[in-house]
């Protein structure tokens, strides 16, 4: 059975051999973000990684408000948080001219996405204060998708990310539960939602627009309400939520669960949160700072590295694109993970004497890192089919060995979620079912709470005909998917054929 290789999801499409003139048609274009690669630098700390032009203390600054928000937000979702959670890569750009560059920053403060490639964000320039509202927002999301033993229902997914995200982090406290002035705002102008319509909606994606706009306020007010309405003078209702939440995720009748859950009629529940909005004080909770580990450290980066790491996130599908640009230009100036996209492109163009050659130049280097020895792997890949479609077993073999060895180097080096898939995508096809799931389970291991991981471990359950534990798999995978309705959709499609 033939999987789909989730691993070649590579969040870009690789330029063809008219490099040279492209690279003289961005000359000009060139010059005009020459300067603001000078400043740029890397910054690691526990669990992020903050790309940045920014002054090295507005940098740590950021890196340490987000390692409290990360580690202040576990705690009280009662998450565990030795969970293995990914890295967050944080793109934080200090000009508009780089940032409008970006695919999604029309109109955005910041923008988050997962992909198999792992949690990124990207935040735009600020006048006065790093703003994280947006992306602290999003992390919750992912914190929930990926701690949560339960699915979580849209109001409480929503309402919980808007509640967290207006956290104040001072030197010696933190506050939760600051009012959240946009959807205060908005709750003037259309009102609260019916209950029922707050509490029992399943999804979203069938939603208009309009029911949007009325739902996002409602369920930060819903769920505010339920946190901290006692701290108010209201009824304790925190317990009630709690258990209308656990009896949603197991599917039970709406009507059903709320009675099981509320000793008040819906009705009375809604003039309660009524009369709370219309309250002037909505006193939040002030915390003492946990022990975590803001500790970082900086790396300069030289025009080429930064050009490298940013190539991907301005996209080089477009000849025309800044990304476009960055990568042929790291590339021409030796960049080793340039130069192994430049490879995988050539051999998916079916030019194997240039992306061998490529190949060959980079493994005289001695520090080659994970993400260059799986678009090597990848590159043999596409020769290997190749050579499988022209008969030519013997080739196809030796070709077939060069790509585990190195997705096994780029594993070497470091756990590497896109190799783990495609080794595990490579098991399950040429090697034995014992070697498919021992990749499957090193995988999981390292990324059990990864919509990719648990998509992938379901492809192979069910190449090897492990039918039930692909069930499992999908069932997991559909609690991550968070807002990526075409995911949903091709997790339910593949539960319902097996």
């Amino acid at each position: 059975m033939k999987l789909t290789n989730l691993a070649t999801r590579n969040p870009a499409i690789y330029f063809n051999s008219g490099l040279l003139i492209l690279f003289f048609q961005f000359l000009l274009a060139g010059s005009v973000f020459a300067d603001e690669l000078d400043d740029w630098k890397l910054v690691k700390s526990a669990n992020m990684e903050l790309y940045t032009d920014y002054d090295d203390d507005i940098a740590i600054e950021t890196l340490e408000k987000f390692e409290i928000f990360r580690a202040v937000t576990i705690n009280l979702l009662k998450s565990d948080t030795k969970q293995n959670l990914l890295p967050v890569k944080i793109f934080l750009f200090r000009t508009e001219n780089m940032w409008k560059n970006l695919q999604y920053a029309a109109g955005n403060g910041g923008y988050f996405y997962n992909s198999v490639y792992g949690p990124q964000m990207f935040v735009k320039p600020f006048d006065h204060e790093v703003n994280l509202e947006v992306l602290y927002h999003e992390y919750v999301h992912y914190l929930l998708n990926t701690n949560s033993p339960i699915a979580i229902a849209p109001w409480y997914n929503e309402g919980i990310a808007d509640f967290f995200a207006t956290m104040l982090i001072e030197d010696d406290f933190v506050y939760i539960g600051k009012l959240h002035s946009d959807r205060a705002e908005a709750l003037s102008r259309v009102g609260l939602l019916k209950l029922k319509d707050v509490l029992g909606t399943r999804s979203l994606f069938d939603k208009n627009s309009r029911f949007k706009r009325t739902f996002y306020p409602s369920a930060w007010l819903t769920t505010h309400y339920f946190t901290l309405g006692a701290r108010n003078g209201f009824p304790s209702r925190y317990a009630n939520s709690m258990k209308l939440l656990e009896l949603q995720s197991q599917g039970a009748d709406f009507d059903d669960a709320y009675a099981e859950s509320f000793d008040i009629s819906m009705r009375d529940l809604q003039r309660e949160i009524k009369k709370y909005a219309r309250t002037g004080s909505k006193e939040g909770v002030a915390l003492p700072i946990p022990e975590v580990d803001v500790s970082s450290i900086i790396t300069r980066l030289s025009s080429t590295q930064i050009k490298s790491a940013l190539a991907p996130a301005f996209g080089w599908s477009d000849k025309n694109s800044l990304g476009r640009q960055y990568l042929t230009e790291a590339a021409a100036s030796g960049d080793s993970f340039a130069l192994s996209v430049q490879a995988l492109h050539f051999a998916k163009q079916s030019n194997d004497d240039a992306s061998l050659a490529i190949i060959n130049k980079l493994k005289t280097r001695a520090d080659l890192n994970h993400a260059v020895h799986h678009n090597i792997a990848l590159s043999f890949m596409s020769m290997e089919e190749r050579a499988e479609n022209a008969n030519d077993s013997e080739r196809a073999l030796s070709l077939n060995n060069k790509v585990k060895q190195h997705l096994e180097s780029s594993l070497q080096v470091a756990e590497y979620l896109p190799s783990y898939v495609a080794l595990a995508n490579h098991a399950a096809i040429y090697e034995s079912k014992e070697a498919a799931l021992d990749v499957v389970a090193a995988m999981l291991n390292y990324a059990p709470n990864q919509y990719w991981s648990r998509l992938a471990a379901a492809k192979v359950y069910l190449a090897v005909d492990e039918v039930e534990l692909a069930k499992e798999n999908i069932t997991s995978a559909l609690r991550l998917t968070g807002h990526n309705e075409e995911s949903q959709k091709t997790l339910k499609d593949l539960l319902k054929n097996h």
